[in-house]
């Protein structure tokens, strides 16, 4: 997140927050190249917190849940998680044709993938995962007996923000 937040300083520097047809063009360029910089280093941040998150309730799953179901499960979300985010990277970079269409607004007669239905669909993977995230992590914490009177504040509310971060 550090590199995000001096990407984004970078952006100020750019025009960030000041409508996009209030600034020059080359200022345009450079806002539109770090934009895109900052949006792949969004997917790569996110797909590293919901694998740490899921090999964390693999971690925590594997002594309670015997079958290997919740394993499957788990593997397959991760493969779900890191095939939407390097389709994402992937389409953001080379989203347009041609690949510097994407930022240079000069050029005439560049065809784009439809940013809004690409956002969609972003969005609805990214839910659908952190809902079956939820769902994971709700099992492992009922299985283990985690929310019950017998464990600690401390376990309890750890667990409980995992799985919160999971849901969020």
């Amino acid at each position: 997140m550090i590199s995000r937040a001096i990407n984004i300083q970078a952006e100020i520097q750019y025009g960030y927050g000041v409508n996009i047809w209030n600034l020059y063009t080359n200022d345009v360029i450079d806002f539109l190249k770090l934009d895109l910089a900052s949006q792949i280093i969004y997917y790569l941040a996110l797909l590293a917190t919901k694998l740490s998150i899921l090999l964390t309730l693999l971690r925590l799953g594997s002594s309670s849940i015997p079958t290997s179901a919740f394993r499957i499960s788990v593997f397959f979300l991760m493969a779900f998680i890191g095939i939407y985010s390097l389709t994402s990277i992937f389409i953001t970079i080379f989203g347009c044709s041609p690949i510097n269409a994407a930022w240079d607004i000069r050029i005439e007669n560049a065809k784009c993938v439809d940013e809004a239905a690409f956002w969609y669909v972003y969005a609805s993977c990214n839910i659908v995962s952190s809902w079956a995230m939820f769902g994971l992590g709700l099992a492992v914490g009922l299985q283990r007996g985690l929310f019950g009177r017998g464990v600690g504040n401390k376990v309890r509310c750890c667990l409980g923000f995992v799985v919160a971060v999971g849901c969020l």
